[in-house]
């Protein structure tokens, strides 16, 4: 009930000092008690919030970043709302409830009863970017999982094969079955099964094709790339990748591939145009002692130059070395952060790159006992470095999505003991501000733009 917090909004920009004097409260009541704090940021800006109705159940509401338009979105036939998620896309919103799970067009105002097999329980759903279905996991009688592919206008669900990959696009699924990659046109309904021992696979961003890996038990292991519709299945490398990413306007791919007999990789990037060969990076030149063991491909930058990847890793995020390297071969590679001459629980954490490509936004713990980290960004070539908080701060927990939040020219980071919001505009030289302090903030979201944060205060 009431226990002080409220979700608030502020412009991003400017004005550091204290706290803002431009917050406008978006949401004063108190929140759900029978349900964890909740509130999501749609792509319109709109925020929508899980919260007390009245003192009588649980509903939600949704209001504008400038804290207009303010209104409950269910219905009081929907009893307690259990748990929603909003569309990334568009005006939707579905959520749990005594009907079981219903669909809200933001737009419209319409409401719509899913057809979904698992009632209140929607278990875990993602939506089409088609911004027409939904695909959704549910527990069986018999413990497994099943799949469907709901769509938002109430009509009948279909069930799916495997686990659901939707296209960039919205118009294909991509779904392992039976160690084969069978693909699924969402209008038609038409499926072809490609591929034979198929380990992982990603979509290229513009959705014209799919690159997938055949294992080692496979006729012809490697690493394939084949049309969204199935067609046109070309071999780009008979190395079988442990990992790989494709870089965004989809020309090239960074893979890895395990050492035999040994515990290291090798590193290689590859154009996807099935002509080119693959071009090695100076594994030889890692730090001694920490070669390629434990080697992780971070992320590619937005422009497709470069990829960013450590070595020395421990655990997913975690590393010795943080290093850049052009996907083309072209320069050398850029040591961003080395810290593998420092006590051993040290380590580096990739957080993310800037939109521009100008940035990468990286923490580096104190120490070994958890008493925070420092964040800081470099360019991918290594030439420039800043902090991105603000001096004598004490720490930051973590580098997740909690704590740090990279933004298309700025990072937003929740620090100190007070666990406020600094902001570093990485678009000119400005040094580390408060933007919300020194009040507590529970949880904070960028807006789709980045011009507002939404944040929950204490």
């Amino acid at each position: 009930g009431a226990t002080g917090t409220a979700t608030a909004t502020g412009a991003v920009g400017g004005g550091g000092g204290g706290p803002l004097s431009y917050a406008v409260l978006l949401h004063p009541e108190p929140f759900a008690e029978s349900a964890p704090l909740e509130f999501a940021v749609t792509a319109d800006s709109q925020v929508v919030v899980l919260a007390a109705v009245s003192g009588t159940r649980d509903g939600l509401f949704a209001v504008g970043v400038d804290g207009t338009n303010h209104r409950l979105i269910d219905e009081p036939a929907d009893g307690d709302v259990g748990g929603f998620l909003v569309s990334p896309y568009g005006p939707a919103v579905i959520y749990t409830g005594g009907r079981g799970v219903v669909a809200f067009d933001r737009t419209t105002g319409v409401h719509t009863e899913l057809d979904l097999r698992g009632g209140a329980s929607f278990g875990s759903c993602t939506f089409v970017p088609d911004q027409l279905h939904v695909v959704c996991r549910e527990p069986n009688q018999y413990g497994n999982y099943v799949y469907y592919l709901a769509p938002l206008d109430g009509s009948d669900s279909t069930p799916l094969a495997g686990l659901p990959l939707p296209s960039p696009d919205g118009q294909h699924l991509a779904m392992k079955v039976s160690d084969r990659l069978r693909l699924r046109e969402i209008t038609s309904g038409t499926e072809v099964q490609v591929g034979d021992e198929v380990g992982f696979y990603r979509w290229k961003a513009d959705s014209s094709g799919i690159l997938f890996t055949q294992t080692l038990y496979a006729a012809a292991p490697g690493l394939y790339q084949v049309a969204a519709d199935g067609t046109g299945s070309t071999l780009l490398t008979s190395d079988i990748p442990t990992q790989f990413q494709v870089s965004p306007d989809g020309a090239w791919v960074a893979y890895t591939t395990s050492i035999v007999n040994s515990s290291a990789y090798d590193l290689y990037s590859l154009s996807t145009s099935g002509s080119g060969t693959p071009i090695p990076y100076d594994v030889s030149a890692f730090e001694p002692n920490h070669s390629t063991s434990g080697l992780r491909l971070d992320e590619i930058t937005p422009d497709s130059q470069y990829l960013v990847f450590g070595a020395g890793s421990i655990g997913e995020q975690y590393h010795k070395l943080l290093y850049a390297g052009a996907l083309d071969g072209s320069g050398s590679r850029s040591t961003l952060v080395n810290i593998s001459g420092w006590p051993t629980l040290r380590s580096a954490h990739f957080v993310g790159i800037t939109a521009d490509s100008a940035w990468v936004v990286y923490g580096v713990s104190r120490d070994g006992t958890g008493n925070g980290l420092d964040i800081s960004a470099v360019s991918p070539t290594g030439a420039a470095r800043r902090s991105l908080l603000v001096p004598g701060e004490p720490r930051v927990q973590d580098t997740s999505d909690e704590n740090v939040r990279v933004g298309p020219d700025s990072a937003l980071v929740r620090a100190g003991d007070t666990h406020g919001l600094i902001r570093t505009d990485l678009a000119t030289d400005g040094d580390p501000e408060w933007l919300v302090g020194p009040v507590r903030v529970d949880r904070f979201e960028l807006t789709p733009t980045a011009d507002h944060v939404v944040y929950i205060q204490d």
